[in-house]
């Protein structure tokens, strides 16, 4: 009774009791934090929840059409620039991911609430990328701060963390394996990252200076990079494409203007992808083999790009 009693006296006071060392670091491991600084806001609140105007078309035909009714809204929150925006996967498609220079990872309510859910403070520099996991709920994000962390949207902790060694630019998840990412940075490099072992396990190395985006083909086992090395006004490596498992470089000869592509999309049926071009239009590329054998195991080495503006 009279240790209960000190305790309370010395809450009241503004005291806080001792914790031993032991028990502070406990479940925490090296690269893996189990509760990260400055995380802020309400983890009792569920985000995750099914959207009552949303189930009746989840699962259902992707058709490709205008909207018949726009749902505007001014979402106000970030203090600098807004780096990337993305969509949850369709069960939780109406949350919205952001990220800032000015440190945060955003996420917001676009149907019902129509306001920010969730404020990550994980990072102590600027974000340059976020990205949904394949269950949709968890981020992955990336910044000046040489780190990619993965955080519990749901209870706003970090519990994993990978350091790279130059400013992260981009990410991407693999759709054919859950647990793997692409991690773009500044300095020509590309990885591949298994999460359940925290080690890189692929490189993509070269000349190509920031690496502006990735992109990976659904049903493929290769991807799509941008990079903003362009010589004597001609960009040969503007978009390349690599081989996710031997790391070769397939294709660097698609896109031969002298401006830069900040952004790819793929078709969900692989059949085309857009890029965005800094000459103020939207490059769309075909996938489809010009061989009369279009299941050719040899990928995209054999696939004619056209590009129609």
């Amino acid at each position: 009774m009279k240790r209960q009693e000190t305790s309370t006296q010395g809450e009241n006071d503004g005291l806080l009791p001792y914790i031993p060392k032991r028990k502070r670091q406990q479940g925490s491991n090296g690269s893996k934090p189990l509760n990260s600084p400055g995380l802020s806001s309400e983890p009792g609140s569920k985000i995750f929840t099914l959207n009552p105007s949303l189930v009746c078309h989840i699962g259902g035909k992707v058709t490709c059409k205008l909207p018949r009714q726009q749902n505007r809204g001014d979402y106000h929150g970030h203090q600098k620039a807004v780096t990337s925006v993305e969509w949850n996967v369709p069960h939780y498609s109406h949350l919205l991911l952001t990220s800032s220079l000015d440190k945060e990872v955003k996420i917001w309510d676009c149907f019902t609430k129509k306001q920010c859910v969730r404020t990550l403070n994980c990072h102590q520099a600027s974000v340059k990328s976020a990205i949904w996991t394949e269950d949709g709920q968890n981020i992955l994000s990336g910044g000046f701060d040489k780190l990619v962390k993965l955080t519990d949207a749901q209870y706003n902790r970090t519990y994993q963390e990978f350091e790279l060694p130059s400013f992260v630019t981009c990410l991407k998840m693999c759709p054919s394996d859950s647990q793997l990412f692409l991690a773009g940075t500044d300095d020509s490099g590309i990885y591949c990252w298994d999460m359940r072992i925290g080690e890189i396990i692929y490189r993509y190395k070269g000349n190509f200076g920031q690496i502006l985006a990735l992109e990976i083909l659904p049903g493929r086992e290769e991807f799509l990079a941008s990079c903003d090395f362009v010589c004597r006004n001609s960009g040969d490596r503007n978009i390349m494409v690599f081989d996710l498992r031997s790391t070769a470089l397939l294709s660097n000869q698609i896109y031969h203007e002298k401006y830069t592509c900040p952004s790819l999309r793929g078709h969900p049926d692989g059949s085309v992808f857009v890029a965005q071009s800094n000459a103020n239009y939207a490059a769309m590329f075909s996938t489809k083999s010009h061989r009369s054998d279009s299941t050719s195991s040899r990928g995209l080495k054999d696939i004619r790009l056209k590009v129609t503006k």
